[in-house]
């Protein structure tokens, strides 16, 4: 007889300690469609020659798995005009690196994309994407002549694929260093978060790409950029779609409480 009398106290606290996980949010899967590093170089307008390294992957979030693109290039002419760019997607470490020793018709030119995509179907009514970055853009032309240019940048899009429509198209940061003849630098560093309403039942895609670029042209001239970021996504509730085993448990709590109700008034 007391056996049965707890179970509908045991019924009640099950549904209370499973709720919370019915309203957590769940992160989006990433794949990863480009991870493209550059870099060229050339001298007296000869053919540039370029080193590329791609490389796909499927991440899971908050962070990419390790996975490494690089790509390095020297003038063959000279050996005076040298790019580099490379790309670290574990700690989502870009970096790119120009450097002109030469100076006449020459140049140096880097740059790393890293580009991810992920898709999924909302049983929420809002996507979150956390963010903290550091950015840096430095240029050094040591001569009038020179020319410098060294860029970073992020941006994040949301689409509704259900009814093709752009939720978010945002830039999420731009440090720029541009200078001839002098020494300049970008610096930039933020934590961040952006919000986007979901319709629960549609399909979402959301894009991320992190771009570092830099640029030399001109005796000793020198760009390089540097960016590290760290994100977190996930679809959060506030309307959550009930699921046929959310509301078993929570009609079995329902009941439960009747029957308690009815056991105090016995």
């Amino acid at each position: 007889m007391k056996s049965n009398s707890l179970i509908p106290i045991i019924t009640v606290i099950i549904a209370v300690l499973f709720l919370p996980s019915i309203v957590v949010g769940m992160p989006v899967p990433w794949y990863s469609e480009d991870n493209h590093a550059h870099g060229d170089a050339s001298i007296y307008n000869s053919i540039a020659p370029s080193g590329d390294s791609d490389a796909d992957d499927v991440y899971s979030p908050p962070l990419p798995l390790p996975i490494t693109a690089f790509a390095s290039v020297t003038d063959p002419l000279s050996q005076s005009a040298t790019g580099s760019s490379a790309i670290t997607s574990s700690q989502m470490s870009i970096n790119t690196y120009a450097f002109d020793s030469y100076g006449s018709d020459s140049y140096a030119d880097a740059n790393a994309v890293a580009d991810f995509t992920g898709s999924f179907v909302a049983t929420h009514d809002l996507f979150q994407f956390s963010y903290s970055f550091r950015a840096i853009a430095t240029t050094d032309c040591t001569f009038g002549s020179s020319t410098c240019d060294s860029y970073t940048s992020g941006y994040l899009y949301v689409k509704d694929l259900t009814d093709s429509t752009i939720l978010l198209d945002d830039l999420l940061f731009s440090a720029n260093a541009h200078y001839g003849g002098s020494a300049a630098i970008g610096d930039l560093s933020e934590t961040l978060s952006r919000f986007v309403p979901l319709t629960v039942g549609h399909e979402f895609e959301v894009g991320l790409e992190i771009i570092g670029n830099s640029y030399a042209s001109g005796l000793a001239a020198e760009g390089s950029s540097d960016i590290t970021f760290q994100y977190n996504t996930s679809v959060n509730t506030a309307n959550p779609i009930p699921e046929p085993s959310t509301m078993i448990l929570l009609g079995s709590g329902l009941l439960g409480l009747v029957g308690l109700r009815k056991k105090f008034k016995k």
